[in-house]
């Protein structure tokens, strides 16, 4: 709750597995956030604030769960796609049956009959072009 006030956040090559679903819903003022590079399988988009600007993700073994895939799908759509957005999909795999998918496009794009959908066409998100966004100065964090 005293951390409101937070812009950037840099949590990445921490190894983290988890991060609860209510971990960045308090940071509403959060313009950056780094949690690339750890050992994340899921997360709850639904946390992050609308002043979020920039997202890294990449280099985590997320989950090929048709269900966690269409999340992220909608997540990208709503916020990168529409230019609201920074996220590195360059940089998004999956882990299945213990092996390393290293497709962007097997997170970013889908065949949703392979997850039971209706439609059997591959959808691609196709991204229109950013807005320009300001960059304010970012909170130091001293040490305790």
């Amino acid at each position: 709750e005293n951390l409101v006030l937070m812009r950037e956040l840099y949590l990445h090559n921490n190894q983290l597995t988890s991060i609860h679903n209510t971990t960045f819903s308090t940071l509403v003022a959060l313009k950056m956030l780094r949690i690339d590079g750890n050992l994340l399988s899921v997360i709850s988009f639904s946390q992050f604030s609308n002043s979020l600007i920039s997202v890294r993700l990449g280099r985590n073994p997320w989950s090929c769960e048709c269900s966690f895939l269409e999340q992220l799908r909608y997540w990208l759509y709503e916020n990168e796609v529409k230019g609201k957005l920074s996220v590195d999909t360059d940089h998004l795999y999956c882990l299945q049956n213990g092996s390393h998918i290293d497709d962007s496009q097997q997170m970013t794009s889908y065949n949703s009959s392979d997850c039971g959908g209706e439609y059997t066409e591959r959808t691609t998100l196709k991204r229109e072009p950013r807005q320009s966004h300001i960059l304010v100065p970012s909170l130091t964090l001293g040490a305790v």
